[in-house]
């Protein structure tokens, strides 16, 4: 489901014969000249599977720019950033590379499970494919351009992520809601129910690569114990999916939040149970319940930010005793 928090991504052209990237939130400044970025070769096409294409776009980073590719996020950044600017540039631009220079700014926190990356990835695919005059001119974009969107957002969370499973892209581009399965969108609900939810950032980083991979070893070890785990995940997920598609006015969404609020609570439990808690995930799980609130972790865990449902009626309280703890 979306937030409305929101990623933007400025544009502007220049005098100068280079590419600017700024992004403040990861005090990232770098320029390139357009003369090197023309000498990247060209080595993929439409029909070149995403993987080699980036791959192969990843080594001339290197080997051309002189830029890296590692699990650091600024570097992780600013090889998605480029590799958007160079394949779409391609596409639409007639292999020209205009000299911009290009600012992201987000009101996501890094690494929190919220996202992030993929609003970079989408904010910028969208900001590049508006500056070439691909997007339709209307008050919403046409399903052609989100499809178009996504795609390129996908290929930049490959770089970031490396197998990423494509729901966090989708939900950036296409909003609402949706039901994301085996690399596709099931069934999606383009509006949602007004939940009010608090977001609690552990500010503990995380790398979203890593547990994934750490979720598929305990998987691989103890297959028997982990599938029911995850078949018990799944259910919630679909209970909780009917649910929104039933809730069509504010006051049968006062009726189903206690039902929204235990499925969190079984879920958490269950997520502790794939090794992807935190002890300070555990805590403001503690504190909400001694509130008689449900929350659990978002994202892939590990720290990161957890979300607490709040009833409709609720305002945030102007004196929280935990907060500075």
């Amino acid at each position: 489901m979306s937030v409305d928090l929101r990623t933007r991504t400025t544009v502007e052209p220049i005098n100068k014969n280079v590419v600017e990237l700024h992004l403040p939130d990861l005090q990232v400044t770098s320029e390139w000249l357009i003369e090197d970025i023309m000498r990247i070769p060209v080595t993929s096409n439409e029909q070149m599977e995403d993987g080699v294409k980036i791959s192969e776009i990843l080594k001339h980073l290197q080997t051309v720019l002189n830029v890296p590719y590692c699990t650091d996020a600024k570097q992780q950044s600013i090889c998605a950033f480029l590799f958007l600017y160079i394949e779409i540039s391609r596409k639409y631009c007639g292999g020209n590379f205009p000299p911009v220079k290009v600012t992201v700014t987000s009101e996501l926190p890094m690494s929190a499970g919220l996202g992030s990356s993929a609003a970079f990835a989408v904010s910028l695919s969208t900001a590049f494919l508006a500056l070439y005059g691909k997007l339709d001119k209307k008050t919403s974009l046409s399903q052609e351009n989100l499809d178009e969107i996504n795609r390129f957002a996908f290929q930049a969370e490959i770089i970031i992520h490396g197998k990423p499973s494509g729901i966090d892209n989708s939900i950036c581009t296409y909003g609402g809601a949706l039901i994301f399965q085996a690399g596709k969108i099931k069934e999606f609900l383009p509006e949602v129910p007004p939940l009010k939810i608090l977001l609690v950032n552990t500010r503990i980083p995380r790398n979203t690569r890593d547990l994934v991979a750490s979720v598929r070893q305990r998987f691989d070890r103890f297959p028997a114990v982990i599938q029911p785990v995850l078949d018990a995940i799944d259910a919630i997920s679909r209970q909780s999916w009917q649910l929104l598609k039933e809730i069509s006015d504010t006051n049968l969404l006062q009726k189903f939040i206690p039902l929204l609020k235990d499925f969190m609570v079984m879920n958490q439990h269950l997520l502790n149970c794939l090794g992807v808690g935190h002890a300070q995930l555990d805590n403001i799980f503690k504190i909400a319940s001694s509130h008689q609130l449900g929350a659990k972790l978002t994202g892939a865990g590990g720290g990161g930010c957890a979300l607490i449902l709040l009833p409709l009626e609720s305002a945030l309280l102007p004196y929280f005793p935990y907060a500075e703890e």
